[in-house]
């Protein structure tokens, strides 16, 4: 049964309107891991850290808040046309290809500092590796 028109939720539209709300808060957990992922070109997230930005922590925080918003505030699901979502599937679906991608992004990273090398004198780098030459930038 829907929360909001107390019809059965396969037989009507409501299903779509909660499959809008899962999509939606799929994209900003994919957009979360993406922020973290494009802070470094080379360093592990582990090696970088959080700390140093906090704006984007604050970001990533204000971004949450906003969809919880969004999707739990009734009279915006109606305006929006989606539907409040049960904490099991707020975010947990996109969750796993997002950790996908997370780790795909921390291999190749480490195959690009594998590949790269700085002169001491003139304080160059120089991409050596196959990575680092083509996946660096």
């Amino acid at each position: 049964m829907s929360s909001v028109t107390g019809n059965r939720i396969c037989y009507t539209t409501e299903s779509l309107k909660y499959a809008q709300a899962a999509y939606l808060a799929s994209i900003v957990t994919c957009q979360w891991f993406c922020l973290i992922i494009t802070k470094t070109r080379a360093l592990s997230v582990s090696q970088q850290g959080m700390d140093r930005n906090r704006i984007a922590t604050f970001a990533l925080l204000f971004e949450t808040a906003l969809i919880a918003f969004l999707i739990y505030c009734v009279p915006i699901n109606i305006g929006l046309g989606t539907r409040p979502l049960a904490c099991a599937h707020f975010m947990v679906p996109a969750f796993f290809q997002a950790i996908t991608v997370f780790f795909y992004d921390e291999i190749r990273k480490s195959f690009v500092r594998s590949g790269i090398t700085r002169d001491p004198k003139t304080k160059t780098v120089r991409f050596s590796g196959w990575f680092a030459r083509n996946t660096y930038y």
